[in-house]
Protein backbone atom coordinates (compact mmCIF):
# COMPACT_ATOMS: atom_id res chain seq x y z
CA UNK A 1 0.00 0.00 0.00
CA UNK A 2 1.29 3.44 -0.92
CA UNK A 3 2.21 5.64 2.03
CA UNK A 4 0.44 8.99 1.36
CA UNK A 5 3.21 10.99 3.05
CA UNK A 6 5.88 9.26 1.00
CA UNK A 7 3.88 9.70 -2.22
CA UNK A 8 3.82 13.47 -1.66
CA UNK A 9 7.61 13.42 -1.55
CA UNK A 10 7.93 11.46 -4.80
CA UNK A 11 8.94 14.40 -7.01
CA UNK A 12 11.48 15.57 -4.44
CA UNK A 13 12.98 12.09 -4.28
CA UNK A 14 13.34 12.03 -8.06
CA UNK A 15 14.92 15.50 -8.03
CA UNK A 16 17.47 14.27 -5.47
CA UNK A 17 18.17 11.17 -7.61
CA UNK A 18 19.06 13.32 -10.59
CA UNK A 19 21.38 15.43 -8.45
CA UNK A 20 23.09 12.58 -6.62
CA UNK A 21 22.78 9.52 -8.87
CA UNK A 22 23.15 10.93 -12.39
CA UNK A 23 25.72 12.60 -14.59
CA UNK A 24 26.70 12.42 -18.26
CA UNK A 25 28.45 9.08 -17.74
CA UNK A 26 25.78 7.65 -15.44
CA UNK A 27 22.24 8.25 -16.74
CA UNK A 28 19.37 6.76 -14.74
CA UNK A 29 16.51 4.92 -16.42
CA UNK A 30 12.85 4.82 -15.49
CA UNK A 31 13.44 1.34 -14.05
CA UNK A 32 16.28 2.74 -11.92
CA UNK A 33 14.00 5.47 -10.60
CA UNK A 34 11.16 3.02 -9.85
CA UNK A 35 13.61 0.80 -7.94
CA UNK A 36 15.08 3.68 -5.93
CA UNK A 37 11.61 5.00 -5.12
CA UNK A 38 10.58 1.60 -3.81
CA UNK A 39 13.56 1.67 -1.44
CA UNK A 40 12.09 4.89 -0.02
CA UNK A 41 8.63 3.36 0.33
CA UNK A 42 7.09 4.95 -2.77
CA UNK A 43 5.39 2.71 -5.35
CA UNK A 44 5.35 4.09 -8.89
CA UNK A 45 4.70 3.05 -12.49
CA UNK A 46 7.14 3.69 -15.31
CA UNK A 47 4.59 5.81 -17.19
CA UNK A 48 4.29 8.22 -14.28
CA UNK A 49 8.07 8.67 -14.23
CA UNK A 50 7.92 10.28 -17.68
CA UNK A 51 5.32 12.75 -16.41
CA UNK A 52 7.49 13.52 -13.40
CA UNK A 53 10.52 14.18 -15.61
CA UNK A 54 8.44 16.57 -17.74
CA UNK A 55 7.31 18.39 -14.57
CA UNK A 56 10.91 18.80 -13.44
CA UNK A 57 11.87 20.18 -16.85
CA UNK A 58 9.00 22.67 -16.68
CA UNK A 59 10.32 23.69 -13.26
CA UNK A 60 13.66 24.50 -14.94
CA UNK A 61 15.76 21.40 -14.30
CA UNK A 62 18.11 20.69 -17.23
CA UNK A 63 17.35 16.98 -17.58
CA UNK A 64 18.70 15.43 -20.79
CA UNK A 65 17.60 12.13 -22.31
CA UNK A 66 20.34 9.92 -23.73
CA UNK A 67 21.02 6.44 -25.09
CA UNK A 68 24.75 6.47 -24.30
CA UNK A 69 26.13 4.67 -22.33
CA UNK A 70 22.60 3.44 -21.66
CA UNK A 71 19.09 4.73 -22.12
CA UNK A 72 17.99 7.17 -19.43
CA UNK A 73 18.25 10.73 -18.22
CA UNK A 74 20.91 12.79 -16.48
CA UNK A 75 21.18 16.25 -14.96
CA UNK A 76 23.18 18.27 -17.49
CA UNK A 77 23.48 21.61 -15.67
CA UNK A 78 24.10 22.31 -11.98
CA UNK A 79 24.61 25.39 -9.83
CA UNK A 80 28.35 24.65 -9.99
CA UNK A 81 30.22 22.88 -12.76
CA UNK A 82 32.53 19.99 -11.89
CA UNK A 83 35.68 22.06 -12.51
CA UNK A 84 34.35 24.84 -10.26
CA UNK A 85 33.69 22.41 -7.40
CA UNK A 86 37.13 20.88 -7.93
CA UNK A 87 38.67 24.35 -7.61
CA UNK A 88 36.75 25.08 -4.40
CA UNK A 89 37.66 21.70 -2.85
CA UNK A 90 41.34 22.29 -3.63
CA UNK A 91 41.16 25.77 -2.10
CA UNK A 92 39.60 24.43 1.11
CA UNK A 93 42.05 21.54 1.42
CA UNK A 94 45.05 23.81 0.87
CA UNK A 95 43.94 26.66 3.15
CA UNK A 96 46.03 26.47 6.32
CA UNK A 97 43.61 28.53 8.41
CA UNK A 98 40.80 25.99 7.91
CA UNK A 99 41.15 23.27 10.56
CA UNK A 100 41.25 19.56 9.59
CA UNK A 101 37.76 19.02 11.04
CA UNK A 102 36.23 21.94 9.15
CA UNK A 103 38.16 20.97 6.00
CA UNK A 104 36.45 17.58 6.00
CA UNK A 105 33.03 19.12 6.69
CA UNK A 106 33.35 21.70 3.91
CA UNK A 107 34.69 19.12 1.46
CA UNK A 108 31.67 16.88 2.05
CA UNK A 109 29.31 19.83 1.50
CA UNK A 110 31.08 20.83 -1.71
CA UNK A 111 31.03 17.27 -3.02
CA UNK A 112 27.24 17.30 -2.62
CA UNK A 113 27.15 19.84 -5.46
CA UNK A 114 28.11 17.12 -7.97
CA UNK A 115 27.03 13.52 -8.49
CA UNK A 116 28.20 10.80 -6.12
CA UNK A 117 30.22 9.25 -8.96
CA UNK A 118 32.10 12.51 -9.60
CA UNK A 119 32.61 13.14 -5.87
CA UNK A 120 34.38 9.78 -5.44
CA UNK A 121 37.20 10.97 -7.70
CA UNK A 122 38.00 14.00 -5.54
CA UNK A 123 40.15 12.19 -3.00
CA UNK A 124 38.76 14.02 0.04
CA UNK A 125 41.69 13.19 2.31
CA UNK A 126 44.43 13.14 -0.31
CA UNK A 127 45.99 16.40 0.88
CA UNK A 128 45.19 16.30 4.55
CA UNK A 129 48.37 14.51 5.60
CA UNK A 130 50.63 16.78 3.56
CA UNK A 131 49.37 20.23 4.55
CA UNK A 132 50.01 22.22 7.71
CA UNK A 133 46.62 23.00 9.25
CA UNK A 134 45.89 25.27 12.19
CA UNK A 135 43.73 24.18 15.12
CA UNK A 136 41.60 27.25 15.87
CA UNK A 137 38.04 25.93 15.56
CA UNK A 138 36.65 29.41 16.30
CA UNK A 139 37.79 30.90 13.00
CA UNK A 140 34.45 30.62 11.15
CA UNK A 141 32.60 32.15 14.11
CA UNK A 142 35.20 34.92 14.15
CA UNK A 143 34.65 35.57 10.44
CA UNK A 144 30.87 35.84 10.97
CA UNK A 145 31.26 38.24 13.89
CA UNK A 146 33.84 40.41 12.14
CA UNK A 147 31.75 40.55 8.96
CA UNK A 148 28.74 41.65 11.01
CA UNK A 149 30.81 44.32 12.77
CA UNK A 150 32.10 45.68 9.44
CA UNK A 151 28.55 45.86 8.03
CA UNK A 152 27.25 47.62 11.16
CA UNK A 153 30.32 49.85 11.57
CA UNK A 154 31.04 48.63 15.11
CA UNK A 155 34.30 48.03 16.98
CA UNK A 156 35.27 44.54 18.07
CA UNK A 157 37.40 43.11 20.85
CA UNK A 158 39.24 39.80 20.77
CA UNK A 159 42.03 37.76 22.32
CA UNK A 160 45.21 37.45 20.24
CA UNK A 161 48.21 35.18 20.72
CA UNK A 162 51.01 33.60 18.70
CA UNK A 163 53.30 30.59 18.90
CA UNK A 164 56.78 30.79 20.39
CA UNK A 165 59.56 28.67 21.89
CA UNK A 166 60.06 28.63 25.66
CA UNK A 167 62.46 26.41 27.57
CA UNK A 168 63.12 24.38 24.44
CA UNK A 169 59.45 23.63 23.80
CA UNK A 170 56.77 25.02 21.50
CA UNK A 171 54.16 27.06 23.34
CA UNK A 172 51.64 29.85 22.85
CA UNK A 173 52.06 33.36 24.24
CA UNK A 174 49.50 34.63 26.78
CA UNK A 175 46.47 36.09 25.02
CA UNK A 176 46.41 39.86 24.67
CA UNK A 177 43.16 41.73 24.23
CA UNK A 178 42.76 44.14 21.33
CA UNK A 179 40.01 46.59 20.47
CA UNK A 180 39.85 47.13 16.72
CA UNK A 181 37.80 49.04 14.19
CA UNK A 182 37.57 46.41 11.43
CA UNK A 183 37.94 47.52 7.81
CA UNK A 184 38.17 44.27 5.84
CA UNK A 185 39.26 40.62 5.78
CA UNK A 186 41.48 39.13 3.09
CA UNK A 187 43.33 35.93 2.18
CA UNK A 188 47.02 36.56 1.44
CA UNK A 189 50.00 34.20 1.26
CA UNK A 190 47.99 31.26 2.62
CA UNK A 191 46.78 33.21 5.66
CA UNK A 192 43.49 34.97 6.39
CA UNK A 193 43.90 38.49 7.79
CA UNK A 194 41.81 41.10 9.53
CA UNK A 195 42.72 44.66 8.54
CA UNK A 196 41.66 47.40 10.94
CA UNK A 197 42.49 50.35 13.15
CA UNK A 198 43.70 50.34 16.77
CA UNK A 199 44.55 53.11 19.23
CA UNK A 200 48.26 52.54 18.59
CA UNK A 201 48.24 51.86 14.85
CA UNK A 202 46.25 53.65 12.13
CA UNK A 203 46.18 50.38 10.17
CA UNK A 204 47.07 47.00 11.66
CA UNK A 205 46.90 43.39 10.47
CA UNK A 206 45.83 40.36 12.51
CA UNK A 207 45.85 36.71 11.43
CA UNK A 208 42.45 35.17 12.00
CA UNK A 209 43.88 31.81 13.04
CA UNK A 210 45.33 33.61 16.09
CA UNK A 211 42.10 35.42 16.99
CA UNK A 212 39.70 34.05 19.61
CA UNK A 213 36.67 35.24 21.59
CA UNK A 214 35.50 37.97 19.20
CA UNK A 215 32.93 40.35 20.69
CA UNK A 216 31.05 43.06 18.82
CA UNK A 217 31.09 46.25 20.88
CA UNK A 218 28.52 49.03 21.04
CA UNK A 219 31.17 51.64 20.18
CA UNK A 220 31.08 53.06 16.67
CA UNK A 221 34.10 52.01 14.60
CA UNK A 222 36.64 54.48 13.32
CA UNK A 223 36.26 55.09 9.59
CA UNK A 224 38.96 53.92 7.18
CA UNK A 225 38.54 57.31 5.49
CA UNK A 226 40.25 58.97 8.45
CA UNK A 227 43.40 56.83 8.42
CA UNK A 228 43.88 55.65 4.82
CA UNK A 229 43.91 57.11 1.34
CA UNK A 230 40.58 55.45 0.47
CA UNK A 231 37.42 57.54 0.53
CA UNK A 232 34.56 55.69 -1.21
CA UNK A 233 35.39 52.17 -0.03
CA UNK A 234 38.31 50.28 1.47
CA UNK A 235 40.05 48.89 -1.63
CA UNK A 236 41.42 45.60 -0.29
CA UNK A 237 43.14 44.50 -3.50
CA UNK A 238 44.93 47.84 -3.89
CA UNK A 239 45.91 47.90 -0.22
CA UNK A 240 47.30 44.35 -0.28
CA UNK A 241 49.32 45.05 -3.44
CA UNK A 242 51.09 47.87 -1.58
CA UNK A 243 51.58 45.97 1.70
CA UNK A 244 54.18 43.41 0.68
CA UNK A 245 53.91 40.23 2.78
CA UNK A 246 51.16 42.03 4.77
CA UNK A 247 53.60 44.48 6.39
CA UNK A 248 52.26 48.00 6.77
CA UNK A 249 54.40 51.12 6.53
CA UNK A 250 54.78 54.54 5.01
CA UNK A 251 53.71 54.66 1.35
CA UNK A 252 56.62 55.45 -0.97
CA UNK A 253 57.29 55.60 -4.70
CA UNK A 254 59.82 52.84 -5.29
CA UNK A 255 61.92 52.92 -8.45
CA UNK A 256 63.82 49.76 -9.26
CA UNK A 257 65.70 48.04 -12.07
CA UNK A 258 65.64 44.32 -12.76
CA UNK A 259 66.28 41.75 -15.44
CA UNK A 260 63.70 40.98 -18.11
CA UNK A 261 63.61 37.35 -16.91
CA UNK A 262 61.81 38.34 -13.69
CA UNK A 263 59.14 40.41 -15.45
CA UNK A 264 56.43 37.87 -14.63
CA UNK A 265 57.29 37.97 -10.92
CA UNK A 266 57.03 41.77 -10.79
CA UNK A 267 53.80 41.93 -12.78
CA UNK A 268 52.23 39.01 -10.91
CA UNK A 269 52.69 40.83 -7.61
CA UNK A 270 51.98 44.45 -8.49
CA UNK A 271 49.83 44.04 -11.61
CA UNK A 272 48.60 47.26 -13.20
CA UNK A 273 50.16 49.36 -10.42
CA UNK A 274 53.57 49.03 -12.10
CA UNK A 275 54.69 51.89 -14.34
CA UNK A 276 57.52 50.94 -16.71
CA UNK A 277 59.95 53.86 -16.96
CA UNK A 278 62.49 52.45 -19.43
CA UNK A 279 63.74 49.16 -20.83
CA UNK A 280 66.31 47.51 -23.08
CA UNK A 281 66.89 43.94 -24.24
CA UNK A 282 68.12 42.78 -20.81
CA UNK A 283 66.60 45.03 -18.12
CA UNK A 284 63.75 47.38 -17.38
CA UNK A 285 63.15 50.12 -14.82
CA UNK A 286 59.79 50.47 -13.11
CA UNK A 287 58.02 52.54 -10.48
CA UNK A 288 55.38 51.38 -8.02
CA UNK A 289 53.74 52.72 -4.86
CA UNK A 290 54.35 50.41 -1.89
CA UNK A 291 54.54 50.44 1.90
CA UNK A 292 58.16 50.68 3.05
CA UNK A 293 58.71 47.84 5.53
CA UNK A 294 60.87 44.86 6.46
CA UNK A 295 58.43 42.72 4.53
CA UNK A 296 59.20 44.72 1.39
CA UNK A 297 62.95 44.37 2.06
CA UNK A 298 62.67 40.59 2.39
CA UNK A 299 60.66 40.36 -0.83
CA UNK A 300 63.15 42.53 -2.74
CA UNK A 301 66.06 40.39 -1.57
CA UNK A 302 64.31 37.25 -2.82
CA UNK A 303 64.16 38.55 -6.40
CA UNK A 304 67.27 37.89 -8.47
CA UNK A 305 68.65 40.95 -10.34
CA UNK A 306 66.26 43.38 -8.59
CA UNK A 307 67.99 46.63 -7.52
CA UNK A 308 66.19 49.51 -5.79
CA UNK A 309 67.19 52.88 -7.20
CA UNK A 310 64.98 55.15 -5.08
CA UNK A 311 64.26 56.17 -2.36
CA UNK A 312 67.56 56.28 -0.52
CA UNK A 313 65.93 55.26 2.77
CA UNK A 314 64.81 51.95 1.29
CA UNK A 315 68.27 51.29 -0.13
CA UNK A 316 69.68 51.87 3.37
CA UNK A 317 67.19 49.39 4.88
CA UNK A 318 68.30 46.75 2.36
CA UNK A 319 71.98 47.46 3.02
CA UNK A 320 71.39 47.15 6.79
CA UNK A 321 69.64 43.80 6.27
CA UNK A 322 72.52 42.56 4.11
CA UNK A 323 74.97 43.51 6.87
CA UNK A 324 72.84 41.65 9.43
CA UNK A 325 72.85 38.53 7.28
CA UNK A 326 76.57 38.87 6.68
CA UNK A 327 77.20 38.82 10.43
CA UNK A 328 75.09 35.68 10.78
CA UNK A 329 76.69 33.76 7.90
CA UNK A 330 80.28 35.06 8.02
CA UNK A 331 81.28 32.29 10.47
CA UNK A 332 80.62 28.58 10.79
CA UNK A 333 78.83 27.59 14.03
CA UNK A 334 80.34 24.82 16.12
CA UNK A 335 77.37 22.52 16.70
CA UNK A 336 79.46 19.92 18.51
CA UNK A 337 80.33 22.18 21.42
CA UNK A 338 77.34 24.48 21.18
CA UNK A 339 79.72 27.46 20.92
CA UNK A 340 80.47 29.81 18.03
Amino acid sequence: MIEPSNQKLKLLYILEMFRRESDEDHPISSNDIVFLLEKKGVTSERKSIYRDVCALREFGLDVIETRIPKRGWFLASREFELAEVRLLVDAVQNARFITPKKTNELTVKLQALVSDYQARNFGRKSLMGKRVKYSNEEILYSINSIHSAICNKKKISFKYSHRTIKNGAKTTTPSKEYVVSPFAMTWVNDHYYLIGNTDRHPVAHFRLDRIKKVNILCDKAESFRDVTEYKDFFDVSDYVSKSVNMFSGELIKMQARCGIKVTEIILDYFGDNVTVKSSDSDTFTFEVEVAQSRGLVSWIMSIETLEVLEPAGLREMIADRVNELNKIYSHIPNFASGAD
